[in-house]
């Protein structure tokens, strides 16, 4: 009978004590897992202040770059054609091992099409040897610094200037992009210039780009003997005293073109004594190309400003294309259609061969 209540005993004490020692275990596993938790988020924090310090030198770094090539000596005369202060770049190595900048003009608001553009062709930079960089102003509100800051964290493909961005602060976009790639890409030979609205073939578009290096003369549709609108309902109407001739300079359309380094280091040096210009691809490659002697190369078959009227030939013959920024993965895909019909084919052969 002792024997009996003593067993029983027995087993209620090793079951509380069970009962104890998983409660302390759960409870040990659980203050584990917390800690793991507190360590990641510690980890993640740490990453992102590292990141974020990193991204700050690298500004700090540029625009100590800028002010020693750019303002020391050849300082413009044209206050508003001075150095900008640069807010975000992209990361040092972005234009590592590459053959051409890609440089987009891009508006600050417009992370849509941006989007579209890293889903599409920011996809092969590898493979063409390309850096893809997206220029734009300064970000003002609370919603504007959040949303691009966000945005830079994420990509890191973001040039971010100080001053407003507006349609007529283009040729500031251009020639603060055009001084990055200088201090930044010393090793570049080639910068293709590009506005968002565009659809390109970026096999062909290497090679112009290579071409473009070896030749040293800005490649594009370029136009001549084109009339300045003094008519105020034109979009691209100019005073007399913006623009005192009766006709602009040649120039290239900025729908897109490729411009080498020895290109870019003229033309910059031509800013010293010119007179601001707010149509930024008559500026830059028309006003200050003429005054730095640096020549075009006319290439405008390459070109098609009606893409939805010649689908059919369209991957046969251009490298570039006028489009509406809603169909850019449409017209990348048109525009690229060799990359693809090879990977159909490959797949082809594949189930060919397993069928055997």
């Amino acid at each position: 009978m002792h024997v009996g209540k003593r067993l029983a005993t027995y087993i209620l004490m090793a079951q509380h004590t069970t009962t104890v020692l998983a409660v302390v275990s759960m409870l040990f596993c659980f203050s584990l897992m917390w800690k793991g938790i507190k360590l990641t988020k510690e980890g993640q924090k740490q990453t992102a202040l590292s990141a974020a310090r990193q991204r700050l030198m690298e500004v700090e770094r540029i625009n100590s770059l800028i002010t020693e090539r750019f303002e020391q000596e050849d300082i413009p005369e044209e206050p508003l054609l001075r150095a900008r202060h640069y807010i975000n770049v992209p990361p040092r190595s972005f234009c590592d091992d590459r053959d051409f900048v890609v440089v987009v003009h891009s508006r600050l608001n417009d992370l849509e099409t941006r989007s579209n553009w890293r889903r599409t062709y920011g996809s092969f930079q590898a493979m063409y040897r390309f850096a893809l960089v997206f220029v734009v102003g300064r970000a003002s509100t609370i919603e504007e610094k959040a949303s691009l800051g966000s945005e830079v964290n994420i990509h890191e493909d973001i040039l971010e200037v100080d001053f407003n961005d507006t349609y007529r602060n283009l040729t500031l976009k251009n020639i603060a992009a055009l001084r990055y790639v200088l201090v930044a890409c010393p090793e570049v030979p080639t910068v293709l210039k590009m506005d968002d609205d565009v659809a390109w073939n970026m096999e062909k578009a290497a090679k112009l780009a290579n071409f473009t290096a070896a030749t040293n003369k800005i490649h594009c549709s370029l136009h001549t003997n084109i009339p300045a609108s003094r008519d105020t309902k034109q979009k691209w109407h100019v005073t007399y005293e913006e623009w005192s001739e009766n006709v602009f300079p040649p120039y290239c359309y900025g729908l897109a073109y490729t411009i080498p380094r020895q290109g870019i280091i003229r033309v910059l040096q031509a800013l010293q004594t010119q007179k601001f210009l707010w149509i930024d691809d008559i500026f830059v490659t028309g006003v200050l190309a003429r005054h730095s002697a640096v020549s075009h190369v006319n290439v405008d078959e390459q070109y098609d400003y009606y893409p939805m009227q010649s689908v059919p030939i369209w991957k046969n013959s251009y490298t570039f294309a006028l489009i509406q920024k809603c169909n850019i993965e449409y017209f990348f895909l048109i525009a690229n259609s060799h990359l693809f019909i090879h990977k159909m084919t490959a797949a082809e052969d594949t189930l060919k061969s397993e069928r055997i």
